[in-house]
């Protein structure tokens, strides 16, 4: 069943409408948010795996060689952990389960789910650049060549040059879908709330 499918089903039964479509429709909502809150736990997964590999790996690095590019790396690498860590927990306030058992809390806790993913979408697209920013200026930092030999190094083609409008279209894409399944929401919202 489509979204849309989902949302016409979930209106009817709001209106009145008690038939056997109606119900599922309210159940596939509570399963859909339920799935949605797992994924979203299993979801910390990966970044703690990053966090863990890639902060360890650069720490480890810099303890064991007392070169200050590799201090820089792992000053860098964990400034950008914290800032990833703090930014993506504090736009995700509030979304990890509805704030009660109606029907309108899991139609609220899935709004807020979408915005929280638009500004998610928005904060990577700010990581994205100041880590490209970072590891074009490490590029520098570390080689003696040109800034030109450094423009065309592999991490910053690989993460600049491809990478980056790679992320940007993929981004676009993806929030407006959750532009479009947000203003379902709301609709779906206002036809609750307009209920006697």
């Amino acid at each position: 069943m489509n979204f849309d499918k989902q949302l016409g089903a979930w209106q009817q039964q709001w209106q009145g409408t008690h038939d056997e479509t109606g119900s599922a429709s309210v159940t596939d909502l509570r399963r859909r948010v339920e799935t949605e809150s797992r994924r979203m736990k299993i979801g910390l997964l990966a970044p703690a795996a990053i966090t863990v590999g890639s902060g360890g790996g650069v720490l480890l690095r810099a303890v064991g060689t007392p070169q200050t590019a590799d201090l820089v790396l792992a000053v860098g690498v964990w400034l950008s952990i914290l800032i990833a860590w703090t930014g993506t927990l504090a736009i995700a306030f509030g979304t990890w389960r509805p704030l009660g058992e109606t029907t309108a809390a899991y139609v609220d806790v899935s709004i807020r789910r979408c915005r929280s993913n638009i500004r998610s979408a928005k904060l990577g697209i700010a990581l994205y650049l100041a880590q490209f920013l970072f590891i074009l200026l490490w590029t520098l930092f570390t080689s003696p060549a040109s800034v030109m030999s450094a423009l065309w190094a592999w991490p910053v083609i690989v993460i600049g040059w491809i990478g980056f409008p790679l992320f940007l279209v993929w981004v676009r894409w993806y929030v407006r879908g959750k532009r479009t399944e947000l203003a379902a929401l709301l609709d779906s919202q206002m036809q609750i709330d307009g209920l006697p």
